[in-house]
This record gives structure tokens, sequence and C-alpha cells, in this order.
């Protein structure tokens, strides 16, 4: 979903004590269309791991209540053990996108639980909002380091970093492809994507004319200034 609606339902979630609305999120994120061969490879959906003061102050880890969601309809595992957080680390709310690398770098590491099981497997990571996807990312380094071959991720929606106006405004959409862009499904392909910020202002610029669901590929991962992973 696009930043603004996604927000107040995320926002509802983690502090206002909505937890039953995270099933309804990933009904809305299950209708989500996949390549045939990762529907039939995915071996299970990790949740981003909470810090234990946050959970403890919160109830429950919303990740996790997703993934479970998800992982109902999709009928495949949820291994909510597979990451720990190893430090803790300050909110990302306010951190700008070089800041948040820093802020999570080393902050994951797998469990002893799910290595055998890591090993050659294709993993989901599930989180509630993608921003600059740095949590994403080093969530995927452990678990590709542990093993795991293939590393997708699914989120409910795009949150705007703090300093996120590197090219705010820079697209628009063809007048010879609206028509097309309405209810469609379409796919943004780019070499690398770095703190994702080119991305996802493309993709708001296909939803606002009319595109259902965007994802993204691209062949690499590019390090950001101050990316220290």
């Amino acid at each position: 979903m696009p930043a603004e609606p996604a927000s107040s339902i995320v926002h509802a979630l983690k502090y206002e004590g909505w937890a039953a609305v995270a099933d309804d999120m990933a009904e809305r994120m299950s209708r989500l269309s996949w390549p045939p061969d990762v529907v039939e490879e995915r071996t299970a959906l990790v949740p981003i791991p909470l810090a234990s003061a946050r959970k403890r102050q919160r109830g429950y880890n919303q990740s996790a209540l997703i993934a479970s969601g998800l992982g109902a309809r999709w009928r495949i595992p949820v291994w909510e053990d597979a990451v720990v957080r190893c430090r803790e680390t300050v909110s990302q709310t306010r951190l700008t996108p070089e800041e948040r690398l820093d802020n999570v770098a080393g902050s994951f590491r797998t469990s002893d639980r799910q290595l055998e099981g890591l090993r050659g497997a294709h993993v989901v990571i599930v989180d509630d909002v993608v921003t600059t996807a740095a949590t994403l990312n080093t969530c995927a380094k452990a678990l590709y380091e542990s093993g795991a071959r293939i590393i997708s991720y699914v989120t409910f929606g795009r949150a705007h970093a703090s300093g996120d106006r590197l090219v705010a405004g820079s697209f628009r959409t063809g007048d010879r492809q609206l028509e097309g862009l309405r209810g469609a499904h379409v796919v943004i392909v780019d070499d690398v994507v770095t703190t994702a910020a080119t991305l996802n202002t493309c993709a708001k610029v296909l939803y606002e004319s009319g595109a259902r669901i965007i994802s993204y590929v691209t062949f690499g991962r590019a390090h950001a200034s101050g990316d220290r992973l």
C-alpha cells in the first residue's frame, strides 16, 4: 500500500493496541501475485524480530502477527525464532537513511534452532512497513550468512524516511499508458537498489495513476553512504 493509508493502519497496530488488524493486513498481503517458482519453493516466513523491551511494552510483535496470518493463508510455516536481536537499537522513526543503516548494523543473528532448515532455503522476511530497507537488508544478511539461498521481502506498506527528499517529484506517468495502468500489477526494473528512494518514488507515481500492485526487481544491492552493514 502507499504510505498515507498504510501508515494510519500500521500506527494503530503498533501504538494503539489494535492487534486484530494484523490479520486483515495479512489478508490483503496474501493476495499479492508471486512468480510460480517462488510460490512452489518458498520454505518459510521469517518475521522481523522486535526488541525485547518494545515487545514487553506492546505485548506482541506486529510483524509476527502479520506473518502468522500470511502463513495460514499461504500454508507455509512461520519461523519466528529464526532471527533474534543481539543488541537493542533506538527507534528508526526520526533517523535519516544513513543513520538507520548505522543503527541496525550488526543487530541481528540467526538462532541455532533453525540453522539446519535455513541451509539452501528460500525464506520470506515479513515486516509491517519498509522505509529505507535497512532493517530488512540487515536481517537478510544474517540469514544469507547462515545458509539461506534466496531471500524475499514482503511488507504491508512503505513509510517515508526523515530526510527522504532525494527524488521527490522527479517522475510522472506518461499519457500513453494511463489506460493500461488502471488495476494493473506492474514490476519496476532497475539495475541496483540502495535506499529504494528511486523505486519508491516511481511506485508512488504508478499507484496514483491507478496501478493496483507494484513489485520491484533489481540485479543487486549497492551500498549507501555510511553503509557499514
